[in-house]
């Protein structure tokens, strides 16, 4: 099993690209459920400066979440390929670490990106893909956003 990652975020693309790949809960729902059956686990976090696919699938590399991207949104894989963060395994661990402590937002530190993950852990749950690995990460993540700002707050 393989962890990973692709992400469009403020720091990779500009804002026309942000725009296509933003969804509405109900539009991420109907896309967890779908593809359900494509990878073992899944989660979309979608905010207003990024939209993150982290899965758990049998085989490695990066290309499924690209092709998902391309298809949803309409836009070709040589727009996406140039601004999507790609991660795979201890990397994509370390970047939803970054993301969750606020050290990947806009504005440094900024807190709204903690309820943003946990909801996007919930869809997942309800969409019945978060498995084992997911949990444990989303859950670490919390955690390590929360010790983040503890830390900085003294």
């Amino acid at each position: 099993m393989s962890l990973a990652v692709v992400a469009i975020t403020h720091r990779t693309a500009p804002l026309t690209i942000r725009e296509r790949v933003g969804f509405s809960p109900d539009e991420q729902l109907a896309w967890l459920r779908e593809w359900k059956r494509v990878a073992h686990e899944i989660a979309l976090l979608v905010t207003c400066h990024r939209t993150e696919v982290y899965w758990v699938a049998a085989e490695l590399g990066t290309e499924r979440g690209l092709r998902w991207l391309a298809g949803a949104t309409g836009l070709p894989l040589d727009v996406l390929v140039p601004v999507a963060l790609q991660a795979q395994g201890e990397q994509a661990v370390r970047h939803l670490m970054r993301v969750t402590a606020g050290l990947d937002s806009r504005v440094v530190g900024e807190t709204q990106i903690l309820g943003q993950v946990r909801r996007a852990r919930e869809l997942a749950r309800t969409a019945g893909t978060l498995g084992p690995v997911l949990e444990r990460l989303f859950s670490l993540s919390l955690a390590a956003g929360r010790a983040a700002r503890a830390f900085r707050s003294r």
